[in-house]
C-alpha cells in the first residue's frame, strides 16, 4: 500500500475553497511514508483508473453537500473497485456513519470522526502490515462504533502539491475585481453548543489549536502562489481572540497586501467589538455570521445565544471597524412563519445586507442529520417524518403548508439565479414576490427592485452553502 496511487485522498467539498480537509490527512499520510494521490471533486475528480488502483480511499466531508456527493462517489468506488477499502472522515461522515455503513449500499468499511489524521495513518498501517484494522481505536466500522477522536494532534505542515492551482478556486470578488483566495485553518472544534450545529455532536464543546508553524506555513506557501486574500476557515476564528488576532498581525506585517475574512458568533463580535477596528487594520475585509433568524423563539430553541437585536448590533459594530458582515440564516424552521420570512427580508432591505448574502441563504431549510441534538430534542419531534430518501436527514414539514411551498419556491429561484449568474439584487425582489404571491394567493407578478439593496460587500464567488443540498452540476461531476 506504500507504491504511488495506492491510497486515494478525495475531497468533495470546501464552499469552493482549496479543500483542508483532504489537504491534511494527505500530508500525514505522506509523512508516514505512504505515497498518496489527491484529488478534488469539486475541480478535477480522479479518473476510474485512480479509483482501481487504490487499496485505500479516504473520502473527506465536513459539511451536508460534501456528504451527498460523497455517497454518489462511494457508489462510483463500488462500481469500479469493490475490493478497495473506503473510510470516510468529517464532520457530517460521523454524524451519518448509519447511513455509509448501511449493507445495501456498504458506502464505507470505516468511518472517522473528530480529528482524525493520526488513526487514518494506523489505519492505513494496519491494512498495509496485514494488521485487523477494527482493533483500533476511533475506528467505526459495521461492527463496531468508536466515539469521535478528541485529542490535540502534532501535525504536519500541509501539502498541496497535487491539487488545482488557485485560479481553479472561488477568489475574492472587491471592488468589481477578483483577486486568488486562499484557506488557512487555525483552530477545530468549537466551545459551542448551538443545537443545530453538526460540531457539537462530534466535539461537544471542545476545540484544539492548529500549531502556529503550520498555520503560517500554509499561509505562506498559498501566498507565494498568487493569493491575495486568506480565509481562515474555522468554525468560530474568535474562539480563541487573542491568538486570532496575532495570526492576522503577524501576517499583516510579513504581507501588507493581504486581506482576510473569518467566521465568527454574533454574541463573539458583540462581546469583543473593541478589537474589531485591530481587526479591521490587520486586513479583515468581511466576517462570516451565523445570524439564522430574527425570531427570538427561533433563536432560543437553537440556542444561539444572541438576540435579533444583536444581529443588528453587530452588523454595525463591524461596520464601524470597517468590516462587512455576511449573515448566513435558516429562515425555514417549524417554528418559522411566513410573516418571519417577511421580517427577515424587510431586515436585509432596511439594513442594506441584499449584497451582502448569496441568494442560497434565503432558501436554507433546517437540516437535521441523524446524529444532530435536533432529533431528541422536544420542540422538534412532533414535526419529524423519518429519515429522507437519501438516508442523510430526517424530513421535517411545517404546520402552514404555505411555509414548505415557499421554500420549494425559492430553492427554485436560488438554482436558476445561480446557474445564471444573476444580480442578487433581482433575485432578492423575485423571492419577495414569490412571497406575496403565496399569501395572497396569486399568480407571481413583475419582480421589484429594492430602493435600498446596500453596497455590494466583499465576498467570495462561490455562490453555493455547505447545507444546501448540491446542484444538478455538482452531481454531475461525481
Amino acid at each position: 500500500m506504500r507504491d504511488s496511487g495506492e491510497i486515494l485522498v478525495v475531497s468533495c467539498y470546501e464552499l469552493g475553497r482549496p479543500p483542508v480537509g483532504a489537504a491534511m490527512p494527505f500530508s500525514w499520510l505522506k509523512r508516514a511514508g505512504f505515497h498518496p494521490t489527491l484529488r478534488d471533486l469539486a475541480v478535477q475528480g480522479p479518473q476510474d483508473a485512480e479509483i482501481a488502483r487504490a487499496k485505500l480511499i479516504v473520502v473527506s466531508t465536513p459539511m451536508h453537500t460534501a456528504l451527498r456527493l460523497g455517497s454518489a462517489f462511494a457508489e462510483r468506488v463500488r462500481r469500479v473497485n469493490p475490493e478497495s477499502k473506503v473510510v470516510f472522515h468529517g464532520l457530517y461522515a460521523w454524524l451519518n456513519r448509519g447511513h455509509l455503513f448501511a449493507r445495501d449500499a456498504r458506502r464505507a468499511d470505516f468511518v472517522i470522526g473528530g480529528e482524525p489524521e493520526e488513526v487514518l495513518v494506523a489505519l492505513a498501517e494496519a491494512l498495509d502490515a496485514g494488521g485487523d484494522p477494527e482493533a483500533i481505536a476511533g475506528v467505526s466500522s459495521q461492527h463496531r462504533r468508536e466515539p469521535p477522536v478528541l485529542k490535540r494532534l502534532d501535525s504536519p505542515k500541509i501539502d498541496r502539491g497535487e491539487l488545482p492551482g488557485l485560479e481553479s478556486y472561488a477568489r475574492l470578488k472587491v471592488d468589481g475585481a477578483e483577486r486568488f483566495a486562499g484557506v488557512v485553518e487555525s483552530t477545530r472544534g468549537c466551545k459551542h453548543l448551538c443545537r443545530h450545529c453538526p460540531i457539537p455532536p462530534v466535539y461537544r464543546g471542545r476545540f484544539f489549536g492548529v500549531p502556529d508553524e503550520v498555520v503560517f506555513d500554509s499561509a505562506a506557501r498559498q501566498i507565494e502562489a498568487g493569493a491575495a486574500h486568506l480565509t481562515f476557515s474555522d468554525p468560530d476564528f474568535l474562539n480563541g481572540p487573542t491568538r486570532a488576532l496575532k495570526i492576522l498581525e503577524r501576517l499583516h506585517r510579513e504581507a501588507p497586501f493581504l486581506t482576510f475574512d473569518f467566521t465568527a458568533k454574533i454574541e463573539h463580535l458583540i462581546r469583543y467589538r473593541h478589537l474589531l477596528p485591530s481587526f479591521g487594520r490587520a486586513g479583515t475585509i468581511f466576517v462570516v455570521s451565523a445570524a439564522e433568524s430574527l425570531s427570538e423563539r427561533v433563536l432560543t430553541l437553537l440556542d444561539k445565544g444572541h438576540s435579533a437585536e444583536q444581529i443588528r448590533e453587530a452588523v454595525r459594530a463591524c461596520r464601524r471597524a470597517g468590516i462587512s458582515v455576511r449573515p448566513t440564516w435558516v429562515p425555514f424552521t417549524p417554528w418559522s412563519g411566513l410573516d418571519d420570512y417577511a421580517e427577515l427580508l424587510s431586515f436585509l432591505e432596511r439594513e442594506g445586507l441584499v449584497y451582502s448574502i448569496e441568494p442560497v441563504q434565503l432558501a436554507i431549510r433546517l437540516l437535521v442529520p441523524p446524529g444532530s441534538a435536533l432529533v431528541d430534542f422536544p420542540q422538534m419531534r412532533p414535526h419529524l417524518k423519518g429519515i429522507g430518501e437519501d438516508g442523510l436527514s430526517h424530513r421535517w414539514e411545517h404546520p402552514d403548508p404555505a411555509v414548505d411551498r415557499l421554500q420549494l419556491r425559492v430553492m427554485e429561484l436560488v438554482v436558476k439565479a445561480a446557474a445564471d449568474s444573476q444580480d442578487e439584487a433581482l433575485t432578492f425582489a423575485r423571492v419577495q414576490e414569490a412571497l406575496r404571491a403565496i399569501r395572497e394567493g396569486d399568480p407571481e407578478g413583475r419582480p421589484v427592485l429594492p430602493a435600498s439593496p446596500g453596497p455590494r460587500a466583499p465576498g467570495l464567488s462561490e455562490n453555493w452553502f455547505c447545507c444546501a443540498e448540491p446542484t444538478e452540476t455538482q452531481l454531475s461531476g461525481i
